[in-house]
């Protein structure tokens, strides 16, 4: 009887002995999207109206330096960092009253105020000085002539800036509206700008 109670212990401790542990192993596969987000958008100044209705109005011109209603307010949120291009549609204003009248777009400047945060303001961007408004398009946030130096990725309220818009002052090489004479006939002139993220 010991040599069998005997046996059956021994058989049972190499079952322990030898068995093997069971591992079970599954697979979590984790993946990761990334988008690009790139918006821009005008948040106010979406529509700028110059309205001439004096002598000293035609003598002096308007400007976003004094007044806050000739300002653009913009924001970009971007994943990356990017570029923004600003240029008008054409060389002129187009009149509404008389197709024959003209009135140059170099008429009409800006100038870049940057109000997001500090730590993403450009360091190549147009602010400060004035410049004319063109149908070519000019980087005003410049992030490819030096990679770095433009747009940082960033939230829309990290990443905003006004753009200040003055016509007919004394300041524009044109002169103001006054100086360039019959050359400027009354007329209700417009012109669209354009204003183009790249990334």
């Amino acid at each position: 009887m010991r040599k069998l109670v005997l046996g059956a212990a021994m058989l049972l401790f190499a079952q322990f002995g030898f068995g093997q542990a069971v591992n079970e192993s599954a697979i979590i596969p984790v993946s990761v999207t990334l988008n690009a987000v790139s918006r821009l958008n005008i948040e106010s100044g979406g529509n700028i109206k110059f309205v001439f209705t004096s002598i000293n109005d035609y003598a002096t011109g308007f400007t976003g330096e004094t007044e806050s209603f000739y300002r653009t307010l913009v924001s970009i949120s971007s994943s990356t960092d990017f570029s923004v291009n600003l240029y008008a549609e054409g060389a002129n204003f187009l009149p509404s009253d008389d197709a024959t009248n003209t009135l140059a777009i170099g008429n009409l400047e800006y100038t870049l105020d940057w109000v997001g945060e500090a730590a993403n303001e450009p360091v190549d961007y147009t602010t400060g000085a004035w410049a004319q408004m063109t149908a070519a398009s000019v980087a005003i946030i410049d992030n490819l002539t030096t990679p770095g130096n433009g747009g940082v990725a960033g939230r829309g309220e990290d990443n905003r800036f006004e753009i200040w818009w003055r016509l007919g002052t004394t300041n524009n090489t044109l002169g103001t509206i006054l100086s360039q004479g019959s050359s400027v006939s009354a007329d209700h002139y417009v012109a669209n700008i354009f204003i183009e993220l790249v990334n």
